[in-house]
């Protein structure tokens, strides 16, 4: 009875604590300014979190259970890539996502396995940021740069023009 009662305990012990790593693992996942989105390994969204929601304008519930490969197009390709490469540098990849409002968002992303504790693939695990507004700053700052080479090349042929215009008067 005794052993009985001190399994009872050890057991809501366990119970309280698995409940409250949970908690954490949420919190975490929720508190991750990029956006991250698990997958099984045939692209079926499990994990979606407030950031994804935030970047692509889809609620979480909309998306779970759904196809990543509906979400972001042109992914199929890196998600095989991933296969590929085990423990190697991820690498980077960008794709226009489109918003269920009809906007076009720029987000750059990776793509790695994700393993359970067998450590055996279980699935994808996807971080995305937004780069529209440094794409769009960057497109800005050429288009600033090529008018300021033309002012360069106005100011020159100024120069250029009135070098013998000033002799001519003198």
């Amino acid at each position: 009875l005794a052993d009985r009662q001190r399994s009872g305990e050890e057991l809501r012990e366990a119970t309280k604590s698995l409940a409250s790593l949970r908690a954490l693992h949420e919190r975490i996942i929720e508190s991750i300014r990029s956006g991250l989105i698990t997958t099984d390994l045939d692209g079926t969204i499990f994990t979606f979190n407030a950031s994804a929601t935030e970047i692509t304008g889809h609620s979480a519930q909309s998306v779970k259970g759904t196809s990543i490969f509906d979400l972001i197009p042109g992914i199929g390709g890196n998600l095989e890539e991933a296969s590929q490469e085990a423990d190697e540098m991820q690498s980077r990849h960008e794709a226009d996502l489109n918003t269920p409002d009809g906007f076009v968002v720029r987000i750059g992303y990776s793509v790695a396995r994700l393993y359970s504790e067998n450590n055996e693939s279980s699935g994808y695990i996807v971080t995305f940021q937004d780069l529209t507004e440094i794409r769009s700053m960057e497109e800005s700052i050429r288009r600033k740069d090529r008018l300021a080479a033309v002012g360069r090349v106005g100011a020159g042929l100024a120069h250029e023009i009135r070098n013998p215009l000033g002799a001519m008067r003198g």
